[in-house]
């Protein structure tokens, strides 16, 4: 087979890339992606006194230019992450997604054709105003306030569109795509808006009421204790990747996406197997996957408090005893708008309610007479927004797939106790030991998809995201970290041989011992299916929960880490009852050590020697365990983290 083009004898225009959940990828690499980032900052202050206060007026301009050629899937991609087809009809874990691979059953592929430059701009005003008022002796206060004006980003050229939807249309399943299926509807269906014609230039307006007040205050009631506490809202600028991938929308660009669990019932048709044959596509050629900017669309922010008692004890060791919280509100997030109902008997758009001939809303004439054809389309118009009318090209109708929008809904929620006593350097020794209880909570993962065991910035159902709220990625219920340094008190200057010869001081002085200790529970995870298993559009749909799934210590092992009965595969089909971040992953239990040896060559010559030891104990510290309940190795641990790594270094400082 010396010779054989396999990238074209498909189709294919180049190598594409292969994604297979469970094993490594196969591609030749990604196309040109070329950013240029620019950002041209001025700030300015004014900082005076006026008898008791200290006062400090300020104000910035920021200009931020993200200037980007994203042809990274020009060649196209499949994605090969359900066992499903592959396995025994009615029985779950006997299929292989690699098995998927070889028989050319991929879940979904897309590229990208057409332009591929894009050159955002965006500003913020800021100005503020801080008042340091020393009431007295023992107490002092804070006042401030800041205020921003972000001016949403926009594109040099206007290349940016988003999908608009008329007012009146029908939001939810019961009203919605069979809605969508009468012939006299087309008014409801969405259009593409372009910036600087059917939309404004940035898709969304700028949010002109960012004050954020600040306050907090110092008070000394006795000689060594001081009470602190202090309020803040802080407001963030959107970052401009947000509204990158809206050049990814017609007309500017084609985003050719096709979803194929949704496109059948069963086994995968045969056009799954077909590539990209068509260079540039024209309407009915390729399914837009758009990327939507909600209109709504506000500046994210975070409210952080805190109260906390200081004290110096004897010793010269520092007790901090303090309440920190925080609240961030109008987070940003993706939700994929264009879900279906899980694919079951349950659904409130069931397939027997699709006509075996799908009608095309515009010519009001069925799509096709081919049967086979109709048993792809049919499943689609379960769809919330089965297609769409461009009405600024000639009323081209275009079947959608995902559109994954860009929305600020989310929220998150921290609180914490925090405990911290240090030991100032006395006698060669500096410890310091650091405990935090707390707990956070959020409704989604971060914009980019936070950690690799939660949903990855996906909602399992959009019409009810309260289903969504849990543990976020980040909670650590429990964290101790304590750390030393000791100078060992040999050689000059120290308890033992401090006259020794000069000889032999370099030999035993300068020694010194550091360490660190941590001990800290273990992260969220989210339990799910592999894969769009259920034909709704989302790769995050859970199964039910009937019992607490996370055992104590002795209970657990590495075949199985937490109570895999706990969850059940739900029938008949339906999105399950188990939330995000059910199960508490391993903890970490660990200790590094290092030696250092600082030596004096000449007066402006030295050594320094080190030799560090990360998991001195060479402790098992695990990975998390396999979260998908659809695979034989449920709830079992795979891998662990670094065992013991002993790295030596020598620095010389002149």
């Amino acid at each position: 087979m010396s010779g054989l083009d396999f990238a074209s004898t498909p189709g294919l225009r180049g190598a594409p890339d292969f994604s297979i959940s469970g094993f490594a990828g196969i591609g030749d690499g990604d196309g040109p992606f070329r950013p240029r980032n620019n950002t041209f900052q001025f700030v300015d202050q004014l900082s005076f006194n006026r008898g008791r206060h200290f006062i400090k007026v300020g104000g910035e301009l920021r200009r931020v230019r993200n200037a980007i050629t994203r042809a990274n899937t020009l060649r196209g991609n499949f994605s090969f992450s359900s066992n499903n087809w592959s396995g025994q009809q009615g029985f779950g874990n006997t299929g292989n997604t690699f098995a998927n691979f070889l028989l050319g059953l991929p879940v979904q592929k897309g590229r990208r054709v057409s332009g591929f430059a894009q050159d955002l701009r965006s500003t913020e005003y800021a100005g503020f105003i801080q008042d340091d008022w020393k009431v007295g002796s023992k107490l002092t206060i804070n006042l401030g306030l800041r205020y921003m004006f972000y001016a949403p980003p926009y594109d040099t050229q206007d290349r940016v569109s988003t999908l608009t939807y008329p007012k009146g249309r029908p939001t939810n399943f019961s009203e919605g795509a069979l809605f969508y299926l009468q012939p006299g509807n087309q008014s409801f269906a969405p259009n593409w808006g372009r910036a600087g014609q059917e939309l404004p230039r940035s898709l969304f307006p700028a949010d002109k009421k960012n004050f954020g007040p600040r306050f907090g205050f110092a008070y000394r009631p006795i000689g060594k204790t001081v009470i602190r506490g202090a309020y803040g809202m802080f407001f963030d600028t959107v970052p401009l990747f947000i509204t990158q991938d809206t050049l990814e929308n017609l007309p500017n660009l084609k985003e050719d996406q096709q979803s194929l669990s949704l496109f059948q019932d069963g086994v995968p048709t045969a056009e799954t197997f077909i590539g990209f044959r068509i260079a540039n596509p024209g309407p009915g050629q390729f399914n837009p996957g758009p990327n939507d900017v909600s209109p709504d669309f506000k500046n994210a922010y975070i409210q952080h408090w805190n109260f906390g008692i200081q004290r110096e004890l004897p010793g010269a060791i520092v007790l901090d005893v303090s309440y920190v919280g925080n609240k961030g509100t109008r987070l940003n997030r993706r939700e994929n708008t264009n879900s279906a109902e899980p694919n079951g008997p349950g659904a409130t758009v069931p397939l027997s309610a699709i006509p075996a001939q799908p009608i095309n809303p515009v010519t009001g004439q069925p799509f096709s007479s081919n049967p086979i054809e109709n048993a792809g389309l049919r499943p689609r118009f379960r769809r919330l927004v089965p297609y769409a009318i461009n009405v600024w090209e000639n009323n081209a109708l275009y079947l959608l797939d995902n559109i994954f929008q860009t929305t600020s809904t989310a929220f998150s929620n921290y609180n914490s106790a925090q405990l911290r006593l240090e030991k100032r350097h006395a006698k060669g020794v500096t410890w310091l030991v650091g405990y935090t209880f707390s707990k956070a909570l959020s409704d989604a993962t971060g914009f980019s998809g936070g950690g690799p065991f939660d949903t990855g910035n996906r909602i399992q159902d959009i019409f009810n995201k309260k289903a969504d709220k849990g543990l976020a990625s980040i909670d650590h219920r429990h964290r101790l970290s304590a750390s030393v340094i000791y100078d060992l008190p040999f050689g000059k200057g120290k308890s033992f041989l401090g006259s020794a010869p000069a000889l032999v001081n370099k030999i035993v002085g300068g020694w010194s011992l550091n360490g660190i200790y941590t001990y800290q529970t273990g992260l969220p995870m989210t339990v799910k299916f592999n894969g769009d298993v259920f034909g709704s559009g989302t790769d995050n749909a859970r199964p039910d929960l009937i019992c607490n799934p996370n055992l104590d210590s002795g209970g657990r092992s590495v075949t199985r880490f937490f109570a895999t009965n706990c969850f059940a595969i739900q029938s008949p089909i339906r999105y399950g009852t188990a939330g995000r971040s059910t199960v508490t992953g391993p903890l970490i239990n660990n200790i590094d050590i290092g030696i250092l040896k600082n030596t004096n060559i000449t007066e402006r010559v030295s050594t320094q020697f080190r030799a560090e030891f990360f998991n001195f104990p060479n402790h098992p510290q695990w990975n998390p365990p396999n979260r998908f309940i659809d695979q034989a190795v449920f709830g079992q641990i795979s891998s662990a983290r670094d065992p013991r790594i002993i790295q030596f270094g020598l620095k010389v400082i002149f």
